[in-house]
């Protein structure tokens, strides 16, 4: 990003037994497990990987989609950080997130501190009443759960944040 704060990371999936194709998975936050476990936005390659594939276009087509999802990702990461969020507001996106068992009320005081009471690791003042720090504020709650926990709810704070 032009701003620093994110970068975009890609990962590549594929079964030695040919049964699927080979798939590029991008964003801010991927994860490729030896048990062919993803979570990213998956770039899949047009064909399964035999003995005709040429890697070398079929990834050159994949990096082009990459770049466009990467385009697309910065933009929305760039307006949340542009978007001023008034107290009452964050309040309320906290509580529906919450009431949606997005994430487990547990975390509610690590998210409010967060976003309301900030300091050290979690404030970033650039950052302070945006819908940016606000999902920063969740993100760093969720440093402490368990991995599948954060992924799990990563991928839900990007559809209530508008960024899936």
């Amino acid at each position: 990003s032009t701003s620093g704060e994110f970068t975009a990371a890609m990962g590549i999936r594929t079964a030695n037994d040919k049964s699927m194709s080979i798939q590029l998975g991008v964003g801010a936050t991927v994860l490729v497990c030896d048990n062919l476990a993803f979570h990213a936005d998956v770039i899949a390659l047009a064909r399964r990987h035999t003995s005709g594939l040429n890697l070398a276009d079929s990834l050159d087509g994949a990096v082009e989609r990459f770049i466009v999802k990467y385009n697309i990702m910065s933009s929305q990461f760039e307006d949340l950080q542009r978007q001023l969020i008034g107290d009452d507001r964050a309040r309320l996106m906290i509580y529906d997130i919450f009431a949606k068992g997005v994430l487990s009320p547990s975390y509610f005081p690590d998210v409010h501190a967060a976003f309301f009471e900030p300091t050290g690791a979690a404030y970033d003042a650039k950052y302070a009443n945006t819908l940016w720090g606000l999902h920063n504020s969740f993100t760093w709650a969720l440093k402490s759960a368990p991995m599948p926990v954060q992924h799990r709810v990563t991928r839900q704070l990007a559809q209530e944040f508008a960024l899936a």
